[in-house]
């Protein structure tokens, strides 16, 4: 039929479980449309089609895509939005929000038990095989990010343009994403300091290809300081620069730079600096530690729900460069370190393991060799 219009007013789902899976070579299960073999003489007019409102309600959503292995799950999903087609372009606005996020790759988990909320509009065009970001809001525990750009299909490839960008955020926020922090009185946790964040994701993926987009994350925090409700100490004059970034033939970072890292302990000063290239399979790094810690009272600022005892002190004062790939082979004739590491009745003991106890070692770092004392 010619200049068919359908409209549906709303439609309900309670208690789905939705399972998205794309195998190694790109086949995708929600990828249901044929392509079009045969060009019609006739000219129709254009569909147009309406939802008004759907909703979902306690969802489990689970994606895998087996070539990246990438894993995402969302629990006890709420979802709501608007739905409208017409002339190859859709124009959909929708709200998501869930307690449970936990994103995954290569077995490394990056978000577990994250709340997630997202409020915002895409744009797809059909015809020019893009997808646009309108105005959104996401929301990852407390930290608040919009997202911008579009996605094109190109081929079998897809190409990113997207950036990630953080609203306004303090130091507070960048803490709710840290493991053992976003708890339920983490709203009670007093904190000052400033946060800035930007990501970009720029270039092709095709994980049959082992084409990823190029990747960059910067982050920086200026003067943070915080303290936990019930904790004896805080944790002060924090100040971290760093970036990371891939090359477009892989999922896992290229380059992480971390120039800057400092942070006040019960006035003991910690400071550190660490660089690491992934170079043809072998990581070079280069870095330094610097500072006195007492494992007491770093318990009593930052919680650690496996730890049952930790106390002592460390002393460190050390500077490292070589690779992996040196290490592995024992050629510490290609590394460089000195300083030293030592330590005073130091205490460990997690959960299901062994007690550790040292009561004094002296640790010497020089050329091709390690001393101990103990």
């Amino acid at each position: 039929t010619q200049g068919d219009s359908l409209e549906i007013n709303s439609f309900r789902l309670i208690n789905p479980d939705i399972y998205i899976y794309a195998d190694e070579n790109g086949m995708a299960n929600y990828n249901l449309v044929m392509e079009q073999t045969t060009t019609s003489s006739s000219q129709s007019d254009p569909i147009k089609f309406d939802l008004s409102n759907y909703t979902i309600e306690n969802a489990t959503v689970q994606y895998l895509d087996a070539g990246s292995d990438l894993q995402i799950l969302l629990d006890q999903v709420s979802h709501s939005g608007t739905f409208t087609y017409e002339r190859d372009k859709i124009i959909w606005d929708a709200n998501l929000q869930s307690p449970d996020l936990r994103l995954s790759q290569q077995g490394v988990p990056y978000l577990q038990e994250a709340e997630v909320v997202f409020n915002g509009g895409l744009h797809f065009d059909l015809k020019e095989k893009s997808y646009q970001f309108l105005e959104n809001d996401l929301v990852i525990n407390a930290l608040q990010l919009f997202l911008e750009g579009n996605i094109t299909a190109i081929d079998e490839d897809l190409d990113f343009d997207v950036r990630i960008n953080s609203r306004e955020n303090t130091f507070k926020s960048f803490l709710s994403i840290l493991p053992n922090l976003y708890t339920e009185n983490f709203n009670q946790i007093d904190t000052r300091g400033n946060l800035k964040l930007q990501r970009t994701l720029k270039g092709l993926y095709n994980s049959t290809k082992n084409l990823y987009p190029k990747y960059n994350i910067g982050f920086n925090v200026d003067d943070g300081w915080f303290q936990f409700p019930g904790k004896d100490q805080a944790i002060s004059d924090i100040f971290l620069e760093g970036r990371v970034n891939n090359s477009n033939r892989g999922f896992d970072p290229a380059m992480v730079h971390v120039p800057v890292f400092n942070f006040t302990l019960n006035g003991e000063k910690f400071d550190g600096n660490i660089k690491i290239d992934n170079k043809n399979n072998n990581q070079f790094f280069d870095g330094k530690l610097k500072g006195k810690i007492n494992l007491a009272d770093l318990q009593a600022a930052y919680p650690m729900p496996t730890v049952e005892t930790l106390s002592g002190v460390l002393d460190v004062d050390t500077h490292f460069e070589g690779n992996t790939a040196a290490v592995r082979s024992k050629s510490y004739s290609e590394m460089n370190y000195g300083g030293f590491i030592n330590g005073n009745l130091v205490r460990l003991k997690m959960t299901d393991q062994p007690f550790i106890v040292m009561n004094s070692f002296e640790s010497t770092l020089k050329d091709e060799s390690v001393q101990s004392n103990r």
